[in-house]
């Protein structure tokens, strides 16, 4: 399986880098409750239920040294 290197919300399309409008908005659910209390654990039950999809093994390099 191929390695992740873009963050999480990113692809390569025809050699520049874009925006995954699906991922993206996941990401700034995630950003929207953490900021607003809620619990890891629950953000994640809440994204299960809305059925957010997740590559397990596709692990997100944020930041490259």
């Amino acid at each position: 399986m191929k390695k992740r290197y873009l963050p999480f919300g990113y692809q390569i399309t025809g050699g520049k880098t874009t925006i995954v409008q699906e991922e993206a908005e996941a990401v700034q659910y995630i950003f929207e409750e953490y900021t607003a209390g809620k619990s890891l654990r629950k953000i994640a039950e809440s994204m299960t239920t809305r059925k957010t999809p997740y590559h397990e093994g596709a692990a997100a390099c944020l930041y490259r040294r």
